[in-house]
């Protein structure tokens, strides 16, 4: 005879995966940014494959999850969602977008950007370091983005990546096929069109735009300073220190 206590029904055992963690948590994030605590977001997390953006919201609950895959499924600009509360001049009280990624918390998944644009991005953050739509990435694979930006930055300031680092991934941290426009204008040194400092592998990468530096050193078209491997790449526009 089977005693039916010695079966025990558990409950509550459900477990978010970390991508429907981020996906269920982005709305709140985007609540905090000014929509009154209520907010949804479109973000879709595929179950084999990565984490959809579609709207500026989506773009900003990317630091929710840094290891992550994303993939950019439309081109944002100034009339998509989210871009005054995340990504306008007026954002974060008047410092615009936060650069995805710190020297304590890297961006260290990927971002296919699918062939889409990123217009009218305004980084306004001249006393830090670490700037770009990605401020430290490391081990990271960024690729297939056009980014127009008016990005203003301390030390290792860059339209994509303010430093890109190879160390946490085998095969490197690489930016490929990327395109920037617009300006980019850092502190006293360490200063690109693409990476402000770059320990990874830049390729197929083209800026059509102003990057300096006034009164610095290391600032290039391409990358502030090189220490690992740059591939047919162009630079167009000027170039001040």
């Amino acid at each position: 005879m089977t005693d039916s206590t010695s079966t025990t029904t558990q409950t509550n055992r459900t477990e978010l995966s970390r991508r429907d963690t981020l996906a269920a948590t982005a709305g709140l994030v985007a609540g905090s940014a000014g929509l009154g605590g209520v907010a949804t977001t479109t973000a879709t997390a595929q179950e084999n494959g990565p984490t959809e953006i579609e709207d500026w919201f989506d773009l900003d609950a990317v630091r929710e999850d840094l290891e992550d895959d994303y993939v950019l499924v439309d081109d944002l600009d100034g009339t998509t969602a989210g871009y005054d509360e995340i990504a306008g001049a007026n954002a974060d009280n008047g410092h615009g977008f936060a650069p995805i990624g710190d020297s304590d918390e890297r961006f260290t998944g990927t971002f296919d950007g699918n062939g889409n644009e990123i217009r009218d991005l305004v980084i306004d953050r001249e006393d830090e370091n670490n700037v770009g739509l990605f401020g430290y990435a490391e081990g990271a694979a960024i690729r297939s983005v056009h980014v127009d930006v008016s990005i203003s930055g301390g030390e290792h300031t860059g339209g994509i990546a303010g430093w890109l680092w190879a160390a946490s991934r085998p095969e490197g941290a690489t930016v490929e096929s990327v395109r920037v426009t617009g300006t980019i204008e850092g502190g006293k040194r360490l200063v690109g069109g693409v990476v402000g400092l770059n320990h990874g592998t830049v390729s197929k990468a083209s800026v059509d735009g102003a990057v300096s530096a006034p009164g610095g050193t290391e600032v290039g078209g391409i990358v502030g300073q090189n220490l690992d491997r740059v591939e047919q790449c162009f630079a167009g526009g000027s170039v001040r220190g």
